[in-house]
């Protein structure tokens, strides 16, 4: 991995945890990590992260790996809230987090217009 991946995974590693809530403290507990590790994660670009540290955190998180590893919303301007509704459609059943995504696209639109 290169040190912009690593930056990337430690940051998506800390939105999730934080959009969940869950302290570095309790993360580490919930994946059998210690809490410099996570942090070192979290903050730096030169922790080397094996996957099976990612997985223990994935599960912790409950989020699937690719979740980490894909960096699929990198075009999106993420604050907290956006994060947190990302991390909502994708937890919730596919056919609603569409119907919702369609309504939310329409709210956007409408707004756009005022």
């Amino acid at each position: 991995m290169t040190n912009n991946t690593n930056l990337s995974i430690g940051k998506k590693i800390q939105d999730i945890r934080k959009t969940k809530g869950i302290t570095q403290e309790r993360l580490a507990e919930l994946s059998n990590l210690s809490v410099n590790y996570i942090s070192r994660i979290e903050r730096t670009n030169t922790q080397n992260i094996s996957i099976q540290s990612l997985y223990s955190i994935a599960n912790s998180l409950e989020v699937d790996l690719y979740t980490l590893l894909l960096d699929d919303t990198s075009h999106i301007k993420s604050g907290f809230n956006t994060t947190k509704l990302i991390n909502f459609l994708n937890e919730i059943d596919k056919a609603k987090a569409d119907k919702l995504s369609k309504h939310f696209l329409n709210l956007i639109e409408d707004f756009k217009e005022l």
